[in-house]
């Protein structure tokens, strides 16, 4: 692995060579590449730019089929990295998994997620709903269905939302820039997941 802050390369530079040493680690070895790796090979190719669409997509495919919430790695670090073709394709990816499995409730939070991410309400709005039977008792969703009727105007409905949030987490507040904005934040969600797994010196605090 290599270290990020010390390192007299760019963070392009470092995440090729990351990448380029995890996959040549797996064939000398003959190894299986586990989801982590697949992961943060994924990660790596977005940063540096050096692989194809159709190869990062295959990456965070496979490390998905580990935690379906993966996906939103894919669409936080394509939008960081301006690839908006593979930003697209992380809202897809949740598109046809809901067509194939209508019971995934992580793909319709996602979802949600991205289009509220991405100032579609009204879309956002659809799919909390359709994650709504499986998350009663998810005050992040009660949140962030405050915040996106709060953006569309709907201020009673709003309120009631905001209140049932903060009767399962008392801590929540309507006050802008408290620890509830993590629910909606798509760089904290993505950090949140990757310290859920063995972190390698790539990542950078």
């Amino acid at each position: 692995h290599y270290i990020y802050g010390d390192s007299p390369l760019s963070a392009e530079e470092i995440a090729a060579q990351y990448e380029d040493a995890i996959l040549e680690n797996a064939i000398s070895n003959q190894e299986e590449i586990e989801y982590k790796d697949w992961l943060e090979l994924g990660i790596a190719s977005i940063k540096s730019k050096k692989a194809g669409t159709n190869t990062i997509l295959k990456y965070f495919t496979n490390a998905i089929k580990e935690n379906f919430n993966y996906i939103l790695l894919l669409f936080y670090y394509s939008n960081e990295y301006e690839n908006s073709e593979l930003k697209n394709l992380a809202v897809q990816y949740c598109l046809d998994e809901i067509s194939i499995n209508p019971n995934n409730t992580d793909a319709y939070y996602c979802l949600a997620l991205m289009y509220h991410n991405m100032n579609v309400y009204s879309s956002a709005v659809k799919y909390y709903q359709k994650a709504f039977d499986n998350l009663k008792n998810n005050a992040g969703l009660y949140y962030n269905l405050g915040l996106v009727n709060k953006a569309m105007g709907k201020t009673n409905e709003s309120k009631l939302f905001f209140q049932k949030a903060m009767e399962i987490v008392p801590e929540i507040t309507q006050k802008e820039n408290t620890t509830a904005e993590m629910f909606l934040d798509i760089e904290l969600l993505s950090r949140k997941i990757i310290i859920n797994f063995k972190k390698s010196n790539y990542f950078p605090d």
